[in-house]
C-alpha cells in the first residue's frame, strides 16, 4: 500500500512506470526530457552534416560541368562524364541528401515537441 501510495504522489514527475510481482521501476519526466533533448541535438546535427553535404554536392557538380566543358573544348572527351561520374549521379545523390534531410528536419521537430510537452506539460 505503501508502494501505492508513493506511486500516486509521484506521477506528475513520471513519464513511465513498471510494476512486477519483484520491482517498481519507473523514469521520470526530466530524465525523458534529457533524452529527448540529446536526440534532437543529434537530429539537429544530422541537419548541419546534411546541409554540408548539399554545399560540397553542389561544389562538385559545378566541378564536373566544368571539366566536362573543357573536354569538349579540348577534343579529348565525350564532354558528358568525367571519371565516372555522370550528371545523372549527382543529380540522385543530391536529391538523396535532400530528403534525409527533410527527413532529419521532421525528426528534430518532432523531439523538440516531445521536449517541450516533458518540460512544460500545461502547454
Amino acid at each position: 500500500m505503501i508502494a501505492v501510495g508513493a506511486a500516486l504522489v509521484l506521477v506528475p514527475y513520471v513519464s513511465n512506470f513498471e510494476w512486477s510481482a519483484n520491482s517498481i521501476k519507473f523514469t521520470t519526466r526530466q530524465q525523458t526530457a534529457e533524452l529527448a533533448q540529446s536526440l534532437a541535438q543529434a537530429a539537429k546535427d544530422e541537419v548541419n552534416l546534411r546541409e554540408q553535404i548539399a554545399e560540397l554536392a553542389q561544389g562538385l557538380k559545378a566541378a564536373t560541368e566544368r571539366i566536362a566543358a573543357l573536354e569538349r573544348n579540348t577534343g579529348n572527351g565525350t564532354g558528358t562524364e568525367t571519371g565516372g561520374l555522370t550528371g545523372f549521379a549527382l543529380e540522385e545523390w543530391i536529391k538523396k541528401n535532400d530528403a534525409g534531410k527533410e527527413d532529419a528536419l521532421n525528426r528534430f521537430g518532432t523531439l523538440q515537441g516531445l521536449e517541450q510537452q516533458l518540460i512544460r506539460p500545461d502547454l
